[in-house]
């Protein structure tokens, strides 16, 4: 009895040192696939990240470094929400880190919601109080909020940790001229161009409160070189016109008034010819899109085409639109074209995630099975709830006879797709190749029942007879 004691023991250490080593093994395929994640943001491919970081995700679940990273990479796509619910969830996972926080802070910042941005930062200045970039963020928080006082302190402390932060120091100093800290915001200007000593906004600052001061001669050095850093600088070329008069200098009052006129004549025309092309956008394009699925409603494709494309016509860069006219030439069996259109709508917006569906449908078409599970990932990655992704990457991977891959795609389809019968149909197969045949047995019976409801959107080739064109 001893022996078996002994012998089951054994067993079991064996079997925990497997398990051990899986995980360790696990955890570090997840590190590299990190490392590899941050390579690819770093090169400008947000997508590659996010495929790579999620399949770290999924190998150590309790990686907080991989939601972090995940963050980096919803944010470089403008995917806010996402990027706030893994940043969320690496606090969660780890322990409180600053650098997180600051994360945080940015995204709710971009999303104009300063005051939690503000308790963000907040927060990552209580964990490193040494943390520059916290502070001017926290700075700038407190700015949008109206707290100057606040705000100030923030700068201060960012320039009192880096004093070659120009841009808190041009901020400062603007806050101490409101505040009429004249002598103030002077030796905070000045030490500031001691690094660099034709930084526009500092040197702008200055010019500004030596005005103040009543010492006009000199805010003209300092507003042209303001002005020659950045001609652009509106502000500066009239301070400069002022300047320039109550030096004396009625020439170089005259010229500098001249430009400020000329900038601002070319912000108003370019603002005015913005807002009456939004005219014409606002009063156009719903008409051109309601004719366009009109015609779409009656199978009249170039005509429909013809109507999306005076949409595009105003706005170029539109890019549900021209998903709609590439999926309306793959209705026409314009492959070329359709692939063409569908490009353009990512160029347009790397977040959208279903012009790589049709991409897929159109890879799929010409026997590209790779790369229509690639195309595939994207867009699951950016959007993980589109079940018409899991369904057709369900029934590419059952083409390839990659059966134990295909039954996972298609049971997220079944649950993304609650009325529709092809997830279960596909998955009825799925499983009598594993045999299932239990499974497969209760999964013809859900495809039955609900194709007695009627029919649904499938997994189906072509991508505009599926999808009609419409803001998805």
């Amino acid at each position: 009895m001893p022996c078996r004691a002994l012998t089951v023991a054994v067993a079991i250490a064996a079997v925990a040192g497997a398990a051990d080593a899986e995980t360790a093994a696990d955890h570090a395929a997840a590190e590299r696939l990190i490392a590899s994640g941050v390579e690819a943001l770093q090169a400008g491919d947000p997508l590659a990240a996010i495929e790579r970081l999620r399949e770290a995700q999924r190998l150590d679940p309790a990686s907080a470094e991989a939601c972090r990273q995940l963050g980096a990479a919803y944010r470089r796509l403008g995917l806010l929400e996402r990027a706030r619910q893994e940043y969320q969830q690496a606090l969660k996972l780890g322990r409180p880190r600053a650098d997180v926080y600051q994360d945080l802070g940015v995204v709710e910042a971009e999303d104009s919601h300063f005051l939690r941005a503000a308790e963000y930062f907040e927060a990552g200045v209580r964990l490193d109080p040494s943390k520059a970039d916290l502070r001017h963020n926290l700075g700038k928080a407190y700015q949008e909020l109206a707290r100057f006082d606040k705000a100030a302190g923030a700068f201060s402390e960012a320039l009192r940790l880096n004093p070659a932060d120009q841009e808190s120091a041009a901020v400062l100093g603007n806050l101490l001229i409101m505040k009429g800290e004249m002598r103030r915001a002077e030796q905070v200007l000045r030490a500031a161009l001691e690094g660099r000593p034709d930084h526009p906004g500092v040197c702008y600052r200055l010019g500004v409160a030596l005005m103040k001061e009543n010492r006009p001669a000199e805010a003209v050095g300092y507003l042209e070189r303001a002005v020659r850093a950045d001609p652009a600088l509106s502000g500066a070329w009239l301070s400069l016109a002022g300047a320039a008069r109550a030096a004396g200098d009625d020439k170089r009052s005259r010229e500098a008034q001249a430009r400020f006129q000329d900038l601002y004549r070319r912000n108003r025309d370019a603002e005015t010819e913005a807002n009456r092309r939004a005219r014409e956008i606002d009063r156009a394009v719903p008409e051109h899109f309601r004719r366009g699925l009109a015609l779409v409603n009656e199978s009249r494709w170039e005509e429909a085409i013809r109507e999306f494309r005076k949409i595009l016509a105003l706005q170029p860069d539109d890019a549900p639109t021209l998903l709609d006219v590439g999926r309306l030439y793959a209705a026409q069996g314009d492959a070329t074209r359709a692939r063409e259109f569908l490009e353009k709508a990512l160029a347009a917006n790397p977040a959208f995630a279903e012009p790589h569906i049709d991409l897929a449908r159109l890879d799929r078409g010409l026997g590209r099975r790779p790369e229509a599970i690639r195309r595939l990932d994207r867009a699951l990655a950016l959007r993980p709830d589109l079940g018409e992704g899991w369904l057709l990457k369900g029934a590419l991977l059952a083409e390839s006879q990659r059966w134990s891959e295909a039954a996972p795609a298609l049971e997220q389809a079944a649950r993304l797709l609650p009325a529709s019968p092809e997830p279960e149909q596909r998955l009825a197969e799925v499983y009598r190749r594993l045999g299932r045949a239990a499974d497969a047995e209760r999964a013809a019976r859900r495809a039955a029942a609900k194709s007695a409801g009627g029919p649904a959107h499938g997994a189906g080739s072509t991508p505009a007879a599926a999808h009609p064109p419409g803001r998805p």
